[in-house]
């Protein structure tokens, strides 16, 4: 028997990190490195890139309204800092969780992108560098 906590990491791990602004639409998944991924990190700024989301702090489920409220001050804040942001969403394996608006944050450093998640009071993040596979960040 799996432990709740396995249960949510599995799930992370299973979940699709789409940069839906990018053009074509480029998928991140942890453990995986891509060249779609190195490609989109050096037209961005070439040092890394972090996936976070407002919603659904500690993972537990939120109003669309109230999740929208919380993207939108993450965006806000984010361009008051200079990082490049691009939309994204977080696509789980289930039908059981509705797809999450996020955002790919380039520029940042690993552990400035974890601040940012705990911030945000999250589980996890997904962040990336050039040639290497993405990596799931626990934060809890």
């Amino acid at each position: 028997m799996y432990s709740r906590t396995g249960r949510v990491e599995g799930a992370y791990l299973r979940t699709a990190y789409a940069v839906t602004e990018a053009r074509p639409e480029v998928v991140i998944r942890p453990g995986m490195a891509s060249r779609s991924l190195d490609a989109l990190i050096a037209r961005n700024g070439g040092r890394g890139l972090a996936f976070v989301t407002a919603w659904n702090p500690r993972g537990v489920p939120r109003g669309r309204m109230v999740n929208g409220q919380a993207q939108r001050r993450l965006a806000a804040r984010l361009r008051g800092s200079g990082l490049r942001a691009l939309a994204g969403e977080g696509r789980g394996a289930g039908h059981d969780w509705a797809p999450e608006q996020s955002l790919a944050v380039f520029g940042m450093s690993r552990a400035g992108a974890a601040r940012l998640g705990r911030a945000l009071r999250q589980n996890a993040i997904v962040f990336a560098v050039p040639r290497r596979a993405a990596e799931l960040v626990k934060l809890a």
